[in-house]
Order: structure tokens, then C-alpha cells, then sequence
């Protein structure tokens, strides 16, 4: 099976795509009401809400081991039924405020008819309505915006989709990791490695059950996904904090674009076009500063709802982030209490909801703990690890020094007689919030030799410069009306298509563990095979990929386990056939051994693994040997020039035949 086809993607992306429908789009809007009239607002807040039912809700199913489909369909049926309840008793006094609800229950009882010519009229007239707002709102600065942004999001998508959708190697170790927290999830299994965060991975747990498709799938598609939302997601508050869109693209563009094709980015660009918990929860960091802005100014309770809500999911996923978003939190809090009259109870209303999400964050250690799991234990190490004098200051570049020449331009804007009192709490906590992290960025890892602050400080700093830059210049261009913003959005698009046409990004291709071939075999045998029918025998990379639908067993166990001269698969221990063993066993040994650069910091950390192979498929080859001289059949499954794959079946196999019996 190759995997760079429209073959391999076309259903598992159908049915992705279905899944986050649901999930994300149909079923808040059944579950969550708002008041928002902003269409972009109202979506965020009904996505954020479901999320975090879904994150409650899996950790209830799980625990409970009820975790299925029809569980969660359970759930959110009991809670559209109390808002049927609940609509009775409003409709007696007509209060009842969401129209999709209203419309779907008088449909239900009957009160609306279905007329085939009533609907075509109402779709004509629809259009039409729409042609004509259209028409009314036509202005050729926000065209050039939406190109501009267009362009961005699109150039973006590409540098972080192209990896998942052309190699079918995993990037990065982490990803192995997720995976197999996510199968965890999905077997009704908590905290098998030791207590983590597992929001995201619920996340992914659910995407999983609902899309049907192999989790490799998800897993893939889900990060690239993320980062997207997060330069999307920095367009819009930006946009809607300065009310001007020429910073937001631009912002946009520094994290979109930028970052992926200059030589030294602040982040690491890998992690762009993988899947982890920190990225997943850095898209929740920005619209969670922009809801508890529009609190302070407007005194709204559901955007403190919101911003809060927010918060708490990024608690839930990863702690980094979290601390991150304490930090600024505390900052907006400061800068509110400077620049806002009457802002002391919306600042107490924040501080105290504020330590709720502290306290919900904790709900996971306390249940781990009363599951009698220990924190995990690489992540705790990496946690409190300190160096001794190892980490040094931090190179500045012309990118450093440009974005806190636009803090300065900051502060002079502050100053500006025109500026409203909210102008001066974004402006002031723009330049607090970023003078914060690149101080936190330039000294910390110096100053704590903490391993955490060193690595992933430069993580912090590079999602908090395109805001500072992106509202920097907003404000600059913020009192340009008319011809002046159309004149700017020339040369913005110029800078984005120059950017493609002179630099020729490359999309980003992550560091690897093991050969393509791997993967796409493994798509081969699960399609040709029926599940718990088969087990892989490979390296360590294997157990992830083959977890729920398979067996694996690691090679070095497998050679010490059985007798190659033995019937079938006869252990070495005792001298009996392992009748335990599934039908079809595929043994995977790499002709090349699939090895990083040498210049890949992770080299020196893998170069024993590379050792430990070369001496394992020296022993795999004798053992085959030893086994086809004992009369054994050994047939080749697939061969190219990196890997060959050994078929053994320890039994008659029916699973073909039942496969295409029941056509699946």
C-alpha cells in the first residue's frame, strides 16, 4: 500500500472531516446556547465548551471503563432532553432563546410542514439576501485582507500538511508516545505510563471512536491541524483587540510562514508538522486573553465564562502552557487595575475563576492518585532537571532586536492623547506580556541551568513576538482611514507572494524513526487482515502503530523466546509450542537501518539503539535460516531495498476468507 495517494487519504479524510463536524460544529449547537452575535465568536465559544464536556466526560467514561460511542451518545441525549424540558417551560412564557432548538422541536411536534416549493423559494430568496448584504458590506480593503489571509493560512497549511499527507513515517519520538496514550484512552485505560495530563489525548480518543478510520490517521492529521488554528486563531484576536487587520496578517504571517523558513526560528519548527499536547494547548492561550480583555471592558459574564473555559482546557493538557497563561493572566490583571475605572471586581471575578481552573487542573493528579499511579516519570525528571552551567545566553538576532523595537514603538503609542482606557490596557499589556517572556527567554535557562526553561522558553517567546509585532503594527496603522489602508495591503500582499517566489519555503519535514515501508505495511496487513488476527514482531516503534489492532511482540524478546529449529513457534523455555501466538506473525527486519543525522540532537541518545539492531538482525537472518533447514516454510510478505517483511502462520488461516466473505 502506497501511502502518498489520494486512495490512502480520501476515506480517512471524509471521515475526519464528519467526525469534527459533529463533534464540533452540530452537536455544540445542540448541547450549548450563547449570546454572541459574532459568528467566529459564537462558534469558539460553543468549540471550547465542547471540548471541555468531552475532556470531563472521558475521564468519567474511562475511569468507569464505559467509554464508548454510545456512552458519550447517552450523555449528550440526557442533556438535550433536559433542554427539551427546559424549552417546555419556556415556551409557556416564550423566553426560548436558540432558534436552531426552537426550530428542531417544532419540527419534531409536527408545527412545521415541509413544502417543496415553499423550500426552493426560501433558498432563492436566501441568495439573494446574501448577494445583496454582500453588495452593501463590497469593500476592497477587506478583499485584500481576505486575500492576504488567504494566501497566509494557506502557505501555512501546506508547510505543516505536506508531511502527513506524503511520508508515512511518524515524526518525532513524542508522536509514538501520543499514539499510544491515545489507544490507552480509547482501551479504557488511564494513566498507563504514569500520571500526565490526558486532555489532548481525549481529544484524540474521541476523534478517534467518531471517524472510524486507523488512529494513524488522526494522530497525523490532528497536529498540522492545531498550529493551523493557532495562526488563524492570532489573526483573529489580533484583528479584533486593535480593530485593524494589517498586524494580524502579519502576525500571521511571522508564525504561519516566517518561522518555518528562516534560518534560526525561536521554536522548534518540527513541532509544527507533529502531534503534541503543548501545541494543542497554545491554541486556547490567545482567545483566552482576548474573552477576559473583553470582560474587563464590557463586563459580560459569559466572555469571563469563556476566557475560563479556555483555561481550564490548557490546565487540562499541559501544564508549560498553563504556566504560560497564569503569567499572562497575571499581567492583564495588573494592567487592568492601572488603565481600567471600576475594573477592581471584574479583576477579583478573574482572580477567583482563575483559581478554580487551578483547582481543576489538579483533578487528574488526584484521581491518578486514587488510582494508585505515580506522576510519569520521564516528565517529572525533565521537569526538575538543572545543569550545571551548561545553558548560556541565548544569540540575538535581527528578529530579537526588531520586535522589541516595536515594544518600544509600544510604549510611545501608549502615551498617545487619543488613546481610549482600553487602548492603553492592550497596548500596556502587550509590552509587559512580551518584555515578561523574552526576559523569561533570554536569562532564564541562565539563570535557573533548568533543562524545562532553557529548551522550551524559546517555544513561549516565539508565540508571544508576532502578537507583540502584530499589535504593534496595528496600532501604528490604526489611525490611517481609507486610500492610506488600501495602499498598505499592496505591499503586505507583495512581502507574502515575494516570500514564495524568492525564499521557496520548503514544508516541514520532521525528523524520523524507522523506514516509510514500515507504516505503509502495516496499513497492508490491517487491511488485508482482520483485527487480533495478527502480530507484528519489530522494533519498539512497533508497539504504538500495532496497539488495539494487533499484537506486537519486540524482536530482542522474540529471538530469546523461541526455538528456531522448533515446530512452528516452539519456546526455548520448556520446549512447548506457543499456542497463545495469533494466526499470522510478521516479522520486520530492516536490510538498511533507518538512522538520523548525525547532526540531529537525538543521534547520541539513539546511536546504542542503532548497535542493538545491527546485532538483532544479524541473530533474526541465523534464526530464519535455522528454521527454513528445519523444514519450516518462511515466505517473504514484502522486500525493497530497506526492509523485508517475514510471514509465519502458526495456524490455518481463515481470516482472508472471512474478510471477503463479509465483504470488509
Amino acid at each position: 500500500m502506497t501511502y502518498a495517494t489520494i486512495e490512502t487519504h480520501l476515506l480517512p479524510l471524509v471521515h475526519y472531516f464528519i467526525a469534527f463536524w459533529f463533534l464540533f460544529i452540530l452537536l455544540p449547537k445542540w448541547l450549548f446556547s450563547t449570546g454572541y452575535e459574532d459568528k467566529s465568536d459564537r462558534w469558539f465559544a460553543a468549540y471550547v465548551k465542547m471540548i471541555l464536556f468531552l475532556i470531563f466526560s472521558g475521564y468519567f467514561l474511562v475511569i468507569t471503563k464505559i467509554y464508548e460511542v454510545l456512552s458519550l451518545l447517552v450523555i449528550v441525549i440526557v442533556i438535550i432532553g433536559y433542554r427539551f424540558v427546559k424549552r417546555e417551560k419556556e415556551k409557556k412564557t416564550g423566553t426560548l432563546k436558540n432558534r436552531l432548538l426552537r426550530r428542531v422541536f417544532n419540527l419534531l411536534e409536527g408545527l412545521i410542514k415541509f413544502n417543496f416549493f415553499d423550500t426552493k423559494t426560501k433558498i432563492v430568496n436566501l441568495f439573494i439576501q446574501l448577494a445583496l448584504n454582500l453588495k452593501q458590506r463590497f469593500s476592497w480593503i477587506l478583499l485584500l485582507e481576505g486575500l492576504a489571509l488567504a494566501v497566509v493560512i494557506g502557505g501555512a497549511s501546506y508547510l505543516r500538511f505536506y508531511d502527513a499527507f506524503v511520508n508515512a513515517a511518524l515524526p518525532l519520538s513524542d508522536s509514538y508516545v501520543t499514539l499510544a496514550w491515545m489507544k490507552y484512552i480509547d482501551g479504557r485505560e488511564l494513566f498507563h505510563d504514569g500520571i500526565y495530563p490526558q486532555g489532548f489525548h481525549i481529544y484524540l480518543a474521541t476523534l478517534f471512536k467518531f471517524a472510524a478510520v486507523d488512529s494513524l490517521f488522526i494522530l497525523r492529521y490532528t497536529g498540522p491541524l492545531n498550529t493551523v488554528l493557532f495562526t488563524l486563531g492570532l489573526y483573529m484576536v489580533i484583528r479584533k483587540l486593535t480593530n485593524n487587520g494589517i498586524g494580524a496578517i502579519v502576525a500571521a504571517f511571522i508564525f504561519g510562514i516566517y518561522w518555518v523558513i528562516m534560518p534560526f526560528s525561536p521554536i522548534e519548527v518540527d513541532r509544527q508538522a507533529a502531534t503534541n499536547s503543548q501545541e494543542f494547548a497554545f491554541v486556547f492561550v490567545f482567545p483566552a486573553i482576548y474573552f477576559l480583555i473583553k470582560y474587563v471592558s464590557n463586563k459580560r459574564k459569559e466572555d469571563l465564562l469563556v476566557g475560563l473555559i479556555c483555561t481550564a482546557i490548557i490546565g487540562l493538557v499541559h501544564t508549560l502552557a498553563f504556566a504560560l497563561l497564569v503569567l499572562l493572566i497575571g499581567i492583564l490583571i495588573v494592567c487592568a487595575l492601572l488603565t481600567i475605572k471600576d475594573s477592581f471586581k471584574s479583576v477579583v471575578h478573574i482572580f477567583i475563576g482563575g483559581l478554580l481552573t487551578v483547582a481543576i487542573s489538579l483533578v487528574p493528579l488526584g484521581a491518578g492518585y486514587l488510582l494508585g499511579q505515580r506522576i510519569h516519570s520521564s516528565s517529572f525528571e525533565y521537569l526538575v532537571d538543572r545543569k550545571e552551567a551548561t545553558y548560556m545566553y541565548p544569540e540575538l538576532t535581527f528578529v530579537h532586536y526588531t520586535a522589541l523595537g516595536f515594544c518600544i514603538l509600544l510604549i510611545l503609542c501608549l502615551f498617545r492623547k487619543k488613546n481610549t482606557s482600553i487602548d492603553r490596557f492592550i497596548l500596556g499589556f502587550t509590552i509587559l506580556a512580551g518584555c515578561s517572556v523574552f526576559t523569561l527567554y533570554f536569562v532564564g535557562g541562565t539563570w535557573t541551568q533548568s533543562t524545562l526553561i532553557a529548551n522550551r522558553s524559546s517555544e513561549l517567546w516565539g508565540i508571544i513576538l508576532p502578537f507583540c509585532v502584530g499589535i504593534s503594527i496595528s496600532y501604528l496603522f490604526k489611525w490611517l482611514k481609507g486610500k492610506w489602508n488600501f495602499i498598505i495591503y499592496i505591499p503586505l500582499l507583495l512581502l507574502v507572494f515575494s516570500t514564495w517566489v524568492l525564499d521557496k519555503p520548503t514544508p516541514i519535514i520532521p525528523y524520523k524513526l524507522e523506514h516509510a515501508e514500515n507504516i505503509e505495511q502495516y496499513l497492508r496487513i490491517r487491511h488485508e487482515y482482520l483485527p487480533k488476527t495478527w502480530m507484528i514482531v519489530s522494533q519498539t516503534e512497533g508497539y504504538s502503530v500495532s496497539l488495539g489492532t494487533g499484537f506486537h511482540m519486540h524482536l530482542g524478546d522474540f529471538l530469546q523466546k523461541y526455538e528456531p529449529k522448533g515446530k512452528t513457534l516452539t519456546k526455548i523455555e520448556g520446549g512447548k509450542v506457543d499456542t497463545s501466538l495469533s494466526q499470522n506473525i510478521f516479522i520486520f527486519m530492516e536490510k538498511n537501518i533507518f538512522q538520523v543525522p548525525e547532526s540531529n540532537s537525538v543521534y547520541e541518545l539513539l546511536k546504542p539503539e542503532y548497535e542493538r539492531k545491527t546485532k538483532e538482525y544479524k541473530q533474526l537472518s541465523e534464526w530464519v535460516k535455522d528454521h527454513q533447514k528445519a523444514g519450516y516454510d518462511v515466505t517473504t510478505y514484502f522486500e525493497n531495498e530497506n526492509i523485508r517483511i517475514y510471514h509465519l502462520q502458526t495456524s490455518k488461516d481463515d481470516s482472508l476468507f472471512l474478510k471477503n466473505f463479509w465483504g470488509h
